[in-house]
């Protein structure tokens, strides 16, 4: 085979390879968007649990002071804030376990993507002109 031909046709399949790399990518990245997407409920309610975490201890503290000095009047009532977090924690939660399946699904779709990104990289990695 003459050398401009080898050369045209691993230009061709360098070119291919870089195709499929490309479309590889988007469809990891369009994964990669929707696990993302669905995350997000999972951060919001870390963050709401945390911050139930302090106001508790706040709380907590209140009581315990109450306690201390012998009781006087009316057991300390917890905060507005306090309940609505707790609110929100349960109306995240009750958002969350409907995805849960979603999520799995997306996290293979990643899995898959990336799983058919590495040999193609490593293709045009081998590829005799190069990566281009």
């Amino acid at each position: 085979m003459p050398l401009d031909t080898t050369f045209t046709s691993a230009r061709q399949e360098l070119a291919h390879i870089n195709e499929q790399i490309a479309l590889a990518v988007v469809e990891r990245d369009a994964a990669q968007e929707q696990i993302n997407r669905l995350e997000a409920p999972h951060g919001q309610q870390a963050e709401v649990a945390q911050e139930h975490v302090a106001e508790k201890l706040t709380y907590d503290a209140v009581v315990v002071a109450w306690y201390t000095n012998g009781c006087p009047g009316a057991r300390p009532e917890l905060s507005t804030r306090m309940l609505d977090l707790e609110r929100q924690i349960g109306v995240l939660r009750r958002n969350i376990d409907p995805i849960e399946a979603a999520l799995q699904k997306a996290q293979g779709l990643l899995q898959a993507a990336n799983e058919r990104l590495t040999p193609l990289r490593v293709a045009r990695r081998l590829s005799p002109i190069g990566s281009s």
